[in-house]
């Protein structure tokens, strides 16, 4: 009768430690935001991600993301540490640019969860891929009034950076479109910069943006965005971090030395 006692005792154990773990297993689940616009490829690609958490407990980890066209990997992005907590969260996730000369229509996204106490496979998503004729490439740059920005070197390389001047074959489709803030309404989000194919800023404009511009446009940069900068004048200390966080990883490993002036 003992034995009896103990054994259906290690069979409800093993039982209970079965349900604990499919529960640990299926503590997440991830769906694409109603808000998710189609996205295009050659530039990052904001996405907006609904994670429903299963229980109280705070969850912590990265998730993994895997860009895939038709079987073929093509990017990949672990995020930072997150923590979690239910029922629900919406999360932001700005995934890398997808170069593919072949026409996209839609791109897969596997999705894994990588926690300190379990990890959870969440399966794929499918990520909408604009179709257009017309190929509209946004320049974004800081355009003060106060600035000499009418100067002839301005207006030359203003028009030499337009992306129909790039090649001589560039086909009528693409076309440039110029898109002038002044320094003080430039982001402070890297969401926002993902509208634009480049940004520009001219010495005087850069000495104009404040340290949460600079950082949010340095995480756009990192996550592939395009920058043309003509960083002159004194800086601040901000300016110089910011200089160094975009090209500490470049391959020419450049080196700021700012002068007095």
């Amino acid at each position: 009768m003992k034995i009896a006692i103990q054994l259906g005792c290690l069979i409800l154990g093993l039982a209970l430690a079965g349900l604990t773990a499919e529960a640990q297993e299926n503590r997440l689940s991830i769906e694409q935001s109603p808000m998710q616009p189609s996205i295009q490829t050659g530039r990052p690609i904001p996405t907006w991600w609904d994670v429903k958490i299963a229980g109280t407990s705070l969850v912590e980890g990265q998730f993994e993301f895997q860009l895939k066209n038709e079987g073929q990997l093509l990017a990949t992005l672990t995020t930072d540490e997150m923590a979690l907590t239910g029922p629900q969260q919406r999360i932001r996730v700005l995934l890398p640019p997808v170069h593919d000369q072949n026409a996209i229509e839609q791109l897969q996204v596997g999705i894994k969860f990588r926690g300190k106490q379990f990890q959870q496979d969440l399966g794929s998503q499918m990520l909408r891929v604009a179709l257009t004729k017309l190929r509209s490439m946004m320049v974004l740059s800081a355009a003060s009034r106060l600035a000499n920005k009418r100067s002839a070197e301005r207006t030359w390389i203003l028009r030499r950076l337009q992306f129909e001047s790039l090649a001589d074959e560039l086909d009528e489709s693409i076309k440039t479109i110029p898109a002038p803030l002044e320094p003080i309404d430039m982001p402070q989000e890297p969401m926002a910069y993902c509208a634009y194919e480049l940004v520009i800023l001219f010495g005087e404009e850069f000495r104009l943006l404040k340290k949460p511009q600079l950082e949010a446009l340095a995480a756009w940069v990192r996550a592939g965005g395009s920058l043309y900068l003509e960083p002159t004048g004194v800086l601040e200390p901000y300016h110089l971090e910011f200089l160094k966080s975009i090209t500490a990883f470049g391959p020419d490993e450049l080196i700021i030395q700012p002068d007095s002036t």
